[in-house]
């Protein structure tokens, strides 16, 4: 929902709960997590009323989960969202967060949860999170078996149900390891995607779908367009995530029998065989329902404990697996675990990290971890190989660069003339226009056959003078003459995409991006830091985790790396030193 929001151009707030690995996880404005000196700073302002209130009488404690809620409103206010999305806490008659008079109320699959406030009883549980819904407020809601409990109390309340598999219907078309599309139909017929992976996701995808759909009535604008975007860019980390494919290796915190049959179905969905999985669950959780639905797919259990004094002790954990897996091993940390399945793994098999979200978290810090100190290895090495000088533009077997060839208007033709060239191609074609050319208000007047004819080494010639005419063009009318020094300008440019502006912020500015070109695609793929299949995406993704001190020297160290060694075709993998952390090189080895 706060996906397709933020597609619309809204600003959204969005509050959810529990964090895997930062309590800033639970609060976000437009996908940014909120910053650790807000957090100390809210903090301080909620004290006095946390203490005022402790002091009224021993019933009166405020709880952690309240002053969470109280920290996230008063974020959100100050930040003036458009819209705040609300993940309730626990139930939700008495959910801390049920103080808001909402546009739509969504109710998810009713399932044995908190058993101990909301009862053992599944339609006792189904009434407590009925409790949400208000009067004349629509509720979307995915529970069938108990959805008589949800219809009685929306009749009392005047509020229309909309049910997810009658009223909103949904139908998968494809699935692979990278996104799901399948056709909704509610109000509207939508033909989607999402890189949410894991059958219940579509379910998910579906109401949320459907509740937006119930915010036209209020006359809140939502286009079709918002609504493919912001389905297919959700994030939701943990939730059958897929880190690696080779081994394919899972996260999804399933904690209870519920969430590990939805697990079992997804990992039956993949078809893919010799599972390991790696559990650390929680001592209060239904351990024996867990090991039902996840054990017969098992060929290898690895268990250890979460960092948590409510872990369940490996042994319990190996006993509930007991009758379904044979093969067991105890580790004495999640990172240990992980570690142990990734080397027992070859790669076609399939590693599922399950259990508890401290089990999740540790597990994804374990493994980010991991690739930074891969990321710090490659770097060091790469520095101590090449000294700076790999750009579009450059001699190719220059190790330093002029003062000039960082000049950016030279940086910006360059990268221009590069797109589908060789590097020393464009290299020459750059010398020869800039010993002719060299300044937007020579280039915008010159004669575009002779531009032609200068930089025909570098390839599409014809089209490539006349880019080069219109944004020096450009350049003059509305910059002075001058190259910008921020992404969005660059970005306005014609025949400037998000590689160009990068390229220009880092080797015309020093101002630290990613420019990702074929080499720096190609290479993180190849080692396992990422695995993407567009250089906009490997981008995203080495924004995510590489330090960055790293920033700057990236693009140029891989593109010498990428033409001397990790070549597109016919890479020097015995001559590398890397071969030993190389996925690409350890497939190929298996291979042979």
């Amino acid at each position: 929902i706060a996906s397709i929001l933020r597609a619309q151009g809204y600003k959204v707030g969005l509050y959810t709960s529990p964090h895997l690995i930062d309590f800033t996880e639970r609060i976000r404005v437009n996908g940014e997590e909120i910053g650790r000196d807000d957090v100390l700073r809210l903090m301080t302002k909620i004290r006095p009323a946390m203490e005022s209130m402790a002091s009224e009488s021993k019933t009166k404690q405020p709880t952690f989960f309240e002053v969470a809620t109280a920290m996230a409103f008063m974020y959100f206010a100050e930040k003036k969202v458009d819209f705040a999305v609300l993940e309730v806490g626990l139930g939700g008659r008495l959910d801390a967060t049920n103080v808001v008079d909402p546009l739509v109320t969504v109710i998810t699959r009713i399932t044995h949860e908190h058993t101990e406030h909301l009862g053992k009883e599944l339609d006792r549980i189904a009434w407590e999170k009925a409790g949400i819904i208000k009067e004349n407020v629509p509720v979307v809601t995915t529970e069938k078996k108990f959805q008589k409990v949800i219809r009685d109390v929306a009749k009392e309340k005047g509020a229309k149900v909309l049910l997810v598999g009658s009223d909103i219907k949904y139908a998968s078309k494809k699935t692979t390891l990278k996104e799901q599309s399948f056709i909704y139909r509610g109000k509207s017929k939508y033909e989607l995607k999402t890189k949410l992976i894991g059958r219940f996701q579509l379910e998910n995808a579906a109401a949320a779908v459907g509740a937006v759909e119930t915010l036209k009535d209020a006359g809140i604008n939502i286009s079709p367009s918002a609504i493919r975007k912001g389905v297919y860019e959700a994030e939701w980390p943990g939730r059958f995530q897929v880190v690696m494919i080779r081994p394919l290796v899972i996260l999804d915190c399933a904690h209870n029998p519920d969430g590990a049959r939805a697990l079992t179905e997804s990992l039956r969905m993949i078809k893919r065989r010799n599972l390991t999985l790696v559990a650390g669950m929680l001592k209060d959780k239904d351990i024996e329902g867990i090991a039902k639905a996840l054990g017969p797919l098992t060929r290898q259990l690895i268990v250890a404990s979460p960092k948590t004094s409510r872990a369940c002790a490996p042994a319990e954990m190996k006993k509930a697996f007991h009758p379904y897996v044979d093969n067991v091993e105890i580790e004495k940390d999640v990172g240990s675990a992980v570690d142990s399945a990734l080397s027992r793994s070859g790669p076609d098999d399939t590693v599922c990290i399950t259990g508890s979200i401290y089990t999740i978290g540790e597990a994804m810090e374990h493994l980010k971890n991991a690739k930074l100190k891969k990321v710090d290895r490659v770097m060091k090495g790469l520095r101590s190989i090449y000294l700076r000088g790999a750009f579009p533009g450059k001699d190719v077997n220059a190790t330093t660069l002029k003062k000039e060839e960082r000049e950016p208007f030279r940086v910006l033709m360059a990268t221009i003339l590069s797109h589908r060239t060789r590097d020393e191609n464009t290299h020459l074609a750059v010398e020869r226009l800039f010993k002719r050319y060299d300044t937007p208000r020579k280039i915008a007047k010159a004669n575009v056959k002779r531009i032609e004819s200068l930089i025909r080494p570098a390839g599409f010639y014809t089209i490539k003078a006349k880019r080069l005419k219109e944004v020096s063009r450009i350049l003059l009318d509305e910059f002075d003459g001058k190259v910008p020094d921020d992404f969005d300008s660059l970005m306005s440019l014609p025949s400037v995409g998000r590689k160009t502006a990068n390229c220009v912020l880092v080797y015309g500015f020093g101002i630290e991006a990613i420019p990702v070109d074929t080499h720096l695609h190609r290479i993180p793929n190849r080692l396992g830091l990422v695995e993407t299949t567009q250089p906009e995406e490997t981008e995203k993704a080495l924004t995510s985790f590489v330090p960055r001190k790293y920033w700057l020297d990236l693009n140029e160290l891989f593109v010498k790396f990428g033409q001397d060694t990790c070549r597109p075709i016919g890479p020097r993998c015995t001559e590398c030193s890397f071969n030993n952390i190389c996925d690409f090189y350890k497939n190929k080895k298996s291979m042979s």
